[in-house]
């Protein structure tokens, strides 16, 4: 059980990749349309609990982010998040709360009911004109495939992100919806070179799904999408 200001709420604790539990914006316990006002203010906070030894906890937190919450790990994050490239990453690798349906998406994530977020998704009425829900659908299949050592949902995730990576309208309507709100002065050009480097993130997931799972068709369907 984990205790919030307003009461005792239960959360459940799954076993989610760590290059997503670990995000910046989850350890600060921040959506990722939070401005560089808030990540500081909420950074000071959490630092200040931090040193006597508190953790605060938020109903956004996915995973156990309170065991990041330690003096390096919020510096850390919050240099992510006010540096050019790497708030990029942050942001993009988060989910989006854009629509009242991804609102509630999160929420079932933060309570381990992913098959219920991504049937919500799927079923939601312009999914396939929405890219941040599109790539919320991915980062929600990866967070079910870990909470199951589901490789159909692995699968599926990885098929979702090469679309992504291999769509020029989405990285044309990404590069717009990003700059709108870019507080650092990031670079047109920097989204083409992040558009190539999505699979670092995900060679880094997929051992890791490996690694809890054993299964060696995590590594079949990871070279068949990507090939390297």
């Amino acid at each position: 059980t984990v205790y919030y200001a307003d009461g005792e709420v239960w959360h459940n604790i799954m076993s989610y990749p760590l290059y997503l539990t670990t995000n910046s914006y989850n350890v600060l316990g921040l959506s990722c349309s939070a401005t560089l006002s808030e990540v500081r203010k909420r950074s000071q906070l959490l630092l200040q609990l931090a040193k006597i030894d508190e953790i605060e906890h938020f109903k956004t937190d996915i995973g156990d982010a309170s065991q990041y919450r330690i003096v390096s790990k919020i510096r850390k994050a919050q240099e992510r998040l006010s540096g050019i490239k790497e708030r990029l990453y942050e942001t993009f690798f988060w989910l989006e709360a854009h629509t009242t349906v991804n609102k509630k998406i999160i929420q079932l994530i933060v309570k381990g009911n992913c098959q219920e977020a991504i049937t919500l998704l799927e079923n939601s009425k312009n999914i396939k004109n929405d890219w941040l829900s599109q790539k919320n659908l991915a980062l929600s299949f990866l967070f079910l495939a870990f909470s199951k050592s589901d490789i159909s949902a692995f699968k599926k995730a990885l098929e979702l992100w090469k679309k992504i990576q291999d769509s020029q309208i989405f990285w044309s309507f990404y590069e717009k919806y990003y700059l709108l709100h870019d507080e650092i002065g990031t670079s047109s050009s920097l989204f083409k070179d992040f558009q190539k480097e999505i699979c670092k993130f995900l060679t880094r997931t997929s051992g890791e799904l490996y690694q809890l799972t054993k299964d060696p068709e995590i590594i079949g369907i990871y070279y068949n999408q990507f090939g390297y």
